[in-house]
């Protein structure tokens, strides 16, 4: 590529810096963004061959990569085309291969796979998307160390990525490192099960130093027993090379899970010691930021932007507008009451509209302001400093928003997993975050909170409704509006998930007055009230129908819940037949929306009315086939319903062993949501199947955590108004 070298542009703002990679496939350039001022890394593939072939497959790897939005994946920006020769912009990771890593730093056991398990995520989520990578090895993961001094893992070169997207799956595999490829790539298509091959072939190598040995590699390893690898761990290993790829994990984070238990290191989902927590990443801004030419009839109007972006930082604007700025320009400022003087500082009028402001100027010179301030942040405040969460929802409002976002929304809904979906949701949230654009802000940060809240979630709920409502403090949302309505739903939910329907019940009571703005509010609000009615608390009375509203179960996930909370009345009042018609239409309605999480909740009732007419058999049977459905949701708050109902019915059949270990995965799963009444059910189940066996101690130790939970509502819950 002999007409690229320093000081190349490409495009409106890139300046090729450097070469920094090269090989057979093409090569990789350090670059300079002068328009947001930042460093990235730019992809040629090879001009040899056919230029249309080059550019399909830029393109397909642009595509695969744009559709994994993953904190340990490299990240793409665009791709365009120079001379007629395609080019892909990327973040640029400022680090060795996760190979030169190891012979750097050396770095111990635990930190290898810590950052292989990062790796496992990054999988993961690009499995989600159908994306395989079918190059996994040390090459091609880039290590970052990170201001704070730990260390992250960047997955990178999709170049052999088969997507199903772009219908490339079932395309022979004609390239790859033998070490690392799967035996049954001789003949089958790349599959997820391949690249959970290479990860456990980095693993071996990263345990014991050198990869599997095998006589070819169309047949899988026999891995012999090892003085690093734990007993456990060896059969782990052992199932992630499998032959059979129907035999290996069912995904690249089941295996780096149960690798960290065999080993006896800590659970790879933590911070590791030295190792970076996957966080929403932050930008990096690696030059000094050139001093712009700001046109001149939009001079007041570009301050105004700049200095309403640097809201909470009003210092900076010096170093965003690239100097001092006029002082005609400031008075104008202030007197369109946008700006004002405080402790000699021109900051922004805490009463002006951040958004109007910014929406006078035109896109490209919105970009480049909030594209500025983002990178007057990130190079003036210290690296870690929670200052880059502002700067990196700055940046992506100047380049990313939209598509991030809603590729970040795209992938929730097409996850099944709960954890894994509201990490989707996560990043949507975090893409969406811009403090000119609250409401936009609110609307997505309720998707991750109602999720929270219908996997009755309490811990993971607490950080979104808090930010939720601070958010419509801020925006100043009238009392129906439908988002503040929304929040106000969700914080009731929650309170009755931990326990607290009274409190529950004083924040629908605020929701009285007036007609509610459509029927899917006010049916969820109907359902909360059942709810807190079924815990034994009163409900006040039912707000004014809006005009052609309907609170009939039409198939949405609100009507269903409305049928299990009217077969919880039913049940409660002993009219068991019609609790059982409920429980159907629900379980019909679910299973005709393809909706696992309702279908399970369905189950658990119709498990628990079983239970009531000493049906035990049944009720086993129905709490097992409740857990089958959840089973790919993950722990929810009807996969701890139905262990213990399984439990109890375990328990009146005799089966202790089996009523122990249904109770103690009930335990975990309201652990780990932080249900209350949940742990106040089953508690006390372990503690008389301790007594029972003799165990004194254990049932002294489930009796000291049952007394923290007993009839104690939630702090933050006492008192509400």
């Amino acid at each position: 590529m002999a007409d690229l070298s320093t000081g190349t542009r490409l495009g409106a703002s890139l300046v090729l810096e450097r070469l920094i990679g090269q090989g057979g496939m093409g090569e990789v350039w350090l670059a300079t963004d002068e328009l947001l001022g930042r460093r990235v890394a730019v992809k040629w593939w090879s001009a040899a061959g056919d230029p249309e072939k080059t550019a399909l497959r830029l393109l397909l790897e642009a595509r695969a990569v744009a559709r994994v939005v993953h904190p340990a994946v490299v990240a793409i920006h665009s791709i365009g085309d120079h001379r007629g020769r395609p080019y892909m912009e990327m973040e640029w990771v400022d680090g060795p291969s996760m190979r030169a890593w190891w012979q750097a730093e050396q770095p111990s056991v635990a930190e290898r796979l810590a950052l292989l398990a990062q790796v496992g995520q990054a999988l993961d989520a690009a499995h989600d998307q159908g994306v395989v990578h079918c190059d996994i090895k040390p090459e091609n993961v880039l290590v970052r160390r990170e201001g704070n001094g730990t260390w992250l893992a960047k997955l990178a070169d999709f170049g052999l990525a088969q997507s199903r997207a772009d219908g490339t799956p079932g395309t022979p595999l004609s390239h790859g490192t033998l070490a690392y490829l799967a035996p049954e790539l001789a003949e089958l298509p790349p599959s997820a099960a391949s690249d959970t091959f290479a990860l456990g072939a980095m693993a071996w190598e990263a345990v014991t130093g050198s990869p599997p040995q095998r006589p070819s590699w169309k047949v899988a390893p026999v891995l012999p027993a090892h003085r690093a690898v734990a007993g456990p761990a060896l059969a782990v290993l052992q199932r992630a090379m499998a032959a059979e790829p129907g035999e290996r994990w069912p995904s690249a984070g089941a295996f780096v899970d149960a690798l960290h238990r065999g080993m006896d290191l800590p659970a790879w989902a933590g911070r590791g010691p030295g190792l970076a927590a996957l966080a929403p990443a932050a930008t990096s801004v690696e030059v000094a930021l050139p001093v712009p030419s700001w046109p001149a009839d939009n001079a007041v109007d570009v301050l105004g932007a700049l200095l309403a972006a640097l809201a909470n930082f009003p210092e900076l604007l010096p170093k965003a507008y690239g100097g001092i700025p006029r002082a005609q320009d400031v008075l104008a400022l202030v007197e369109r009451g946008q700006g004002q003087w405080e402790s000699a500082t021109l900051t922004w009028a805490p009463a002006a509209d951040r958004e109007a402001c910014l929406q006078r100027l035109p896109g490209r010179l919105q970009r480049l302001v909030l594209g500025r301030a983002a990178a007057a942040i990130e190079t003036a405040l210290p690296r870690g400093n929670s200052s880059r969460e502002e700067a990196t929802q700055l940046y992506i409002a100047a380049r990313r928003l939209g598509d991030a976002a809603r590729l970040a929304l795209q992938s929730a809904d097409a996850t099944v997993n709960a954890r894994r979906r509201r990490h989707h949701l996560a990043r949507a949230v975090a893409y969406s975050s811009s403090p000119a654009r609250p409401r936009a802000w609110l609307e997505t940060l309720l998707l991750l909170l109602e999720w929270d809240v219908r996997c009755g979630a309490a811990e993971w709920a607490r950080g979104p409704l808090a930010e939720a409502q601070g958010l419509v403090v801020e925006a100043r949302l009238p009392a129906e509006d439908p988002l503040r309505l929304r929040v106000a739903l969700a914080d009731a939910a929650l309170r009755l998930a931990q326990g607290a329907p009274q409190a529950a019940l004083a924040r629908l009571q605020t929701m009285v007055g007036g007609a509610l703005p459509n029927s899917e509010i006010m049916l969820q609000r109907k359902v909360l009230l059942q709810l807190c009615a079924n815990e034994g608390w009163g409900a006040p009375p039912e707000p004014r129908q809006p005009s052609g509203g309907q609170t009939t179960a039409d198939g949405s996930a609100a009507s269903g819940l409305w049928q299990i909370a009217l077969g919880r009345r039913a049940q409660r009042e002993g009219d068991f037949a019609a609790a059982e018609r409920h429980a159907a239409r629900a379980l019909a309605a679910a299973e005709e929306r393809g909706d696992a999480l309702d279908a399970g909740h369905a189950l658990v009732l119709m498990a628990d009315l079983a239970m009531a007419r000493d049906q035990h058999q049944i009720a086993w049977h129905t709490a097992s086939d409740a857990l089958a459905v959840l089973a790919p949701i993950g722990t929810v708050q009807a996969t701890a319903q139905a262990w213990l109902q399984r439990g109890r019915a375990a328990l009146a059949q005799g089966r202790n062993w089996q009523a122990h270990h249904s109770f103690a995965h009930a335990q975990a799963a309201a652990d780990e949501l932080g249900i209350a009444a949940l742990q106040t059910a089953v508690l006390p189940q372990l503690i008389q199947l301790a007594l029972g066996d003799g165990e004194v101690e254990q049932a002294r130790r489930w009796q000291e955590k049952l007394a923290r939970y007993a009839g104690k509502e939630p702090a933050s819950h006492r008192n509400t108004p």
